[in-house]
């Protein structure tokens, strides 16, 4: 490939390249790499906590809208599964997966939960 320097045509040598080496091992490290039992719940529990922090959000924000009227129900879980069964939809769309294969297994996953 051939770049221009200062008006002058300079010739550039993508091999002479040096990617750090620590670079170089993750790459390797994520192709080996496979999921352990306790790497994915250690995974799961950290979406849980953010999801934790979501759903407090979503709580503040439906008692802050005005949209619900809270006189207007018993003190049951009523209004509370409501606000979480909203808050859940939006979380899913949140984490919902972006590769075919991930949305295959998604739907898959869903037939066993």
């Amino acid at each position: 490939m051939r770049i221009k320097r200062k008006g002058k045509l300079v010739r550039f040598d993508f091999k002479s390249l040096r990617i750090p080496r620590y670079v170089q091992t993750w790459e390797i490290k994520q192709e080996e790499e496979k999921m352990t039992r306790a790497q994915l719940r250690k995974k799961f529990n950290e979406l849980k906590k953010q999801n934790n922090e979501y759903l407090s959000e979503q709580l503040e924000r439906a008692i802050k809208s005005g949209a619900l009227e809270l006189k207007d129900y018993d003190n049951n879980f009523a209004l509370a599964k409501i606000i979480m069964t909203v808050a859940c939809e939006n979380a899913s769309k949140q984490w919902h997966p972006v590769f075919d294969d991930y949305i295959a297994e998604l739907k898959n996953l869903r037939n066993f939960l």
